[in-house]
């Protein structure tokens, strides 16, 4: 890989004494330059996290962010945008080429993370908050692991927001364990995977670039960051994006991991044919997620990966749309092969929607 980035004196990266240095090297995430003291590479779509430790293995505990500790210090580095850097200077990432992030499995801890699922529709999203996480009490909404979600339920995805959950991801434990990091927070704790989309620093960047200092949602600071290990859980929401908490005060994360992440928060989803028919059929969609499509996307995201990042952005746009179609096919499919009830449920309600837009196109 290579990059390019430019150290400036002061702190606003706007004084013409700097220094530009283009490096030439592996920038894949988790590589460890070793050495008498060691780097340690962490890399995003947009950024880059370089972490250097006085061991010669990257090994130690990342203890500070943008300033030197006796054990270790990071640096994140942002593709125009200014950032603090050592001894009263700032840096800019100019140029990145090269990154290659493992695509894993984006998702949280399944024994750990909770949301606020909403059981009232006329509760207001304050109240739900409050409800869930301010220790109110109140019947329009409970906090609960992200494992009991299904397709259909609505929970927060801000204080004052609330959306649709479109299909939960593994409900059915695979066996598998994965590796987690676990991100303690001056309000709380949350557990999830590396590559899981989280709202960092004011934009949304993978869950590895949470170094202590770096600020969350509702100003939140990030005390400290350990590894762990466990099965996952993923619930995907109509908007992208949810509240989600392993103990104390929720953060903002997305349901998905970088890779995804201009598709995932762009206006196509809500719009797909995939989401209308999760709001249709929302247990049916479920069902069809448990039984076919989480397979199925486990043995995919590696390609969907690769492709997403090597292709022009109109051609991943296009599979996108070929992609939603199959899908809507596949449910299809699932729902013939169900029986004859599920396939006369969603008859029935598809002859119920056309007559509704029948009688509105006659008033």
């Amino acid at each position: 890989g290579r990059i390019e980035y430019t150290i400036f004196m002061g702190e606003n990266c706007s004084s013409p004494r700097s220094k530009h240095v283009v490096w030439n090297g592996d920038i894949t995430s988790g590589y460890c330059e070793r050495g008498t003291l060691s780097n340690k590479y962490i890399c995003n779509t947009n950024s880059l996290v370089i972490s250097q430790f006085d061991t010669d293995d990257c090994s130690g505990e990342v203890v500070a962010t943008g300033r030197s500790t006796d054990r270790s210090y990071s640096y994140i580095l942002t593709r125009d945008l200014c950032r603090p850097y050592v001894k009263n200077t700032s840096v800019m990432l100019t140029y990145m080429e090269g990154c290659q992030v493992n695509p894993g499995a984006p998702c949280f801890d399944r024994a750990s993370t909770h949301v606020c699922r909403i059981l009232d529709h006329a509760v207001t999203a304050a109240d739900a908050f409050e409800q869930c996480f301010g220790g109110g009490g109140g019947a329009g909404a409970e906090r609960v692991l992200m494992a009991q979600l299904t397709a259909g339920d609505l929970v927060l995805d801000g204080q004052e927001r609330v959306t649709r959950v479109v299909v939960n991801q593994h409900r059915r434990a695979d066996g598998r364990v994965h590796a987690l990091r676990v991100i303690t927070h001056s309000l709380g704790r949350l557990v999830l995977t590396d590559d899981h989309l989280l709202f960092v620093d004011g934009q949304y960047a993978a869950a590895r670039a949470a170094l202590p200092g770096s600020r969350l949602y509702a100003d939140s600071k990030v005390l400290r960051v350990s590894q762990a290990s466990g099965f996952v859980i993923n619930a995907i929401t109509r908007s992208g994006a949810l509240l989600a908490s392993a103990h104390g005060q929720p953060v903002l994360a997305a349901t998905g991991n970088a890779w995804l992440a201009d598709i995932l928060l762009s206006a196509y989803p809500p719009h797909s044919l995939s989401y209308a028919l999760a709001y249709l059929f929302p247990s049916s969609v479920q069902a069809y997620s448990d039984s076919i499509l989480d397979a199925v996307f486990s043995a995919t995201v590696p390609f969907l990966s690769r492709i997403s990042t090597a292709l022009p952005t109109p051609i991943v746009m296009l599979f996108v749309v070929l992609g939603d179609a199959a899908l809507a096919f596949g449910f299809i499919l699932f729902v013939l092969a169900s029986g004859p009830v599920a396939l006369t449920t969603t008859v029935a309600v598809m002859c119920v929607i056309c007559s509704c837009r029948g009688a509105a196109k006659w008033r």
